[in-house]
């Protein structure tokens, strides 16, 4: 989480400021104060990513207090905000090499683009297993999610060592850049506590941060979708709810009265496959995590997503996922067998989309 400090003498302009920082997924406003003194000496004492200085502050100037600011914190992001167009105040900003010049009234958008330019400093991510990752939410090939975030979820996991905060927060990270790919359409819309909650559960093996990848994947696509076409709401409502069901094409267009041909192009030019081959991932999906924490048999598994026979679902997952049950099972911990369980299994299930077991 970034920490942004508001300096600016005008308690409601500091509100104001507040309330556009936290419409922004992983910056939190950790200091306000209303004069340059406080901010320098809160800034040398404290760890902060980001400070918006009003140019005007009472007691040290705006730009007396960020050339303070830069030569304790050269890493600081700092914004100057200005209710005059004085060309001789940007040019001290510039020289103090001031990431923006804002002038009143402030705009969210200006805000925000602050913000984001921050978080996409080189330092701040793993570029090779994100820019892979934010490829696939580009190109909205479900398909291609369901196989390539195998190595990206291992590649994560790896980076992270047995940190397992360290864990968590590049996922958040990872998280809110695929919510950034909404930004062309409404993205403060979703946040990223919309994304499936991280259970330390999720955070144990390559297995489960994929499980998390692919439903935080489908959440985007789905914003994505609904953006773009509205009327898939009534769709999304219908398989969030009945996925587990045996279910099928014909029962989504009859419930939702939809056309079954605009349904399947749209569907398949939103998603890169049919309606079939998303719920069958889908199911799958929610299968693995079954396998994953639960002891449930194939035939169980079968059951509870609504596949009638479960020679069918064994099938099923041999064609998509490449490997038998039997064989996935043991994959998952090397032949030594499911752990004990440190966590709430019907939690973590529910949070996957999953039933109580």
């Amino acid at each position: 989480m970034f920490q942004v400090m508001i300096a600016d003498g005008d308690p409601l302009m500091r509100q104001a400021l507040r309330i556009m920082v936290d419409r922004v997924d992983g910056f939190e406003v950790a200091f306000e104060v209303g004069n340059g003194a406080k901010a320098v000496e809160l800034c040398r004492e404290n760890s902060v990513d980001i400070v918006f200085l009003d140019v005007m502050l009472p007691g040290l100037l705006g730009l007396e207090a960020a050339e303070k600011i830069v030569s304790h914190k050269p890493k600081t992001t700092i914004s100057i905000i200005s209710a005059y167009g004085d060309f001789g105040f940007a040019r001290e900003a510039m020289k103090l090499n001031i990431r923006e010049y804002i002038f009143k009234p402030v705009q969210f958008k200006m805000v925000r683009e602050v913000l984001m330019s921050h978080r996409q400093k080189p330092a701040n991510k793993p570029n090779k297993q994100l820019e892979t990752l934010l490829n696939i939410v580009r190109d909205r090939d479900l398909k291609r999610a369901f196989y390539e975030l195998k190595p990206v979820a291992a590649s994560i996991r790896q980076m992270a060592g047995n940190d397992q905060e360290k864990l968590r927060e590049i996922l958040q990270q990872f998280g809110r850049e695929m919510i950034d790919t909404l930004e062309a359409f409404e993205p403060e819309r979703t946040s990223l506590a919309d994304l499936p909650q991280l259970n330390p559960a999720l955070l144990s093996s390559d297995h489960s941060v994929e499980l998390w990848l692919f439903q935080a994947f489908d959440y985007v696509l789905w914003q994505k979708g609904l953006q773009r076409y509205p009327f898939l709401e009534k769709v999304y409502l219908f398989i969030e709810k009945r996925f587990q069901e045996n279910i099928g094409l014909n029962d989504i267009v009859e419930n939702c009265a939809v056309s079954q041909v605009h349904l399947s192009r749209i569907f398949r030019k939103q998603f890169k496959v049919s309606v079939m081959e998303y719920l069958h991932l889908k199911k799958l999906t929610l299968a693995k995590a079954y396998f994953t924490f639960t002891d449930h048999s194939a035939s169980e598994v079968a059951f509870r997503l609504g596949y009638n026979e479960s020679a069918y679902f064994s099938k099923v997952f041999k064609k998509y996922e490449r490997t038998t049950v039997s064989q996935y099972k043991q994959q998952l911990w090397g032949g030594h067998g499911r752990p004990e369980e440190d966590f709430e299994v019907n939690e973590l299930i529910a949070s996957l989309g999953g039933e109580a077991v």
